[in-house]
């Protein structure tokens, strides 16, 4: 999985790029149909389930939009607000 991370964060080909975006998606699809028994995933209540939900929401969400540094972005947070 961390492969098709790199693809997205990378930019690589565009070719790669849609590839990890359809396995961003179909993991997605994963999580939110976890009561399927085609699918191997956490119990609902499982804190871990929505780190995973809004993990893959996230690299999806910014690898289709521009490339933006969040780690960048947060510490210049801390240092505005700490």
């Amino acid at each position: 999985m961390y492969k098709y991370i790199n693809y997205l964060r990378q930019g690589g080909s565009s070719l790669k790029r849609f590839k990890a975006i359809v396995v961003m998606l179909l993991l997605l699809l994963a999580h939110i149909f976890q009561d399927s028994p085609f699918f191997f995933t956490l119990p609902r209540g499982d804190e871990r389930f929505l780190f995973f939900h809004y993990f893959y929401v996230y690299i999806l969400f910014f690898s289709l939009g521009d490339e933006i540094d969040l780690i960048h972005l947060k510490e210049q947070d801390l240092y505005q607000f700490g």
